[in-house]
């Protein structure tokens, strides 16, 4: 169904077809390794705006891919505004239709910036809290002692009325 619209949407709009060649719609595939390998593959990640793409967000980011997102009025709205910052890389966040269409358009025929952000993602990866497994594990197991003491000092929680 989404070919079928593209190709519609490209022939109602006169659109170069050398640029709508470039969509490709992907069946799900297994295991998880598989499917980062393949969405490495992508130019650029058009985010969703009522529901941003929480886990495949981070997944289109580890795998070094530019992302472009919105930000929303609710949660579910606002995971890739957070997931961007999470890399110290706002200029991935906007705020209105029109600012997401340019910047995604932006991106979309400037191979040099998306270059430059893929290069920004890769150096991120490394280095950025969002990917920073063993600092979010000592975080919660820090977390976790913190609860045990306060259950030891106080009792078991209690409910505010």
């Amino acid at each position: 169904a989404g070919a079928l619209s593209v190709a519609a949407e490209e022939a109602a709009r006169a659109v170069d077809p050398s640029l709508v060649s470039r969509i490709i719609f992907a069946s799900p595939c297994s295991p998880k390794l598989e499917h980062l390998r393949r969405v490495t593959l992508a130019d650029l990640c058009l985010d969703t705006t009522v529901y941003n793409g929480h886990t495949t967000g981070s997944d289109v980011l580890w795998a070094g891919v530019p992302m472009v997102t919105i930000q929303g009025d609710t949660f579910p709205s606002r995971v890739g505004a957070s997931l961007a910052r999470a890399i110290d890389m706002e200029d991935m966040v906007t705020y209105t239709l029109h600012e997401y269409e340019e910047r995604a358009v932006e991106l979309g025929i400037n191979a040099e910036k998306r270059a430059e952000w893929r290069a920004l993602l890769a150096k991120k990866r490394l280095e950025a809290p969002l990917f920073d497994t063993a600092r979010w594990v000592a975080s919660f197991e820090e977390a976790l002692d913190v609860m045990w003491d306060r259950h030891a000092e106080v009792g078991p929680p209690y409910l505010l009325t």
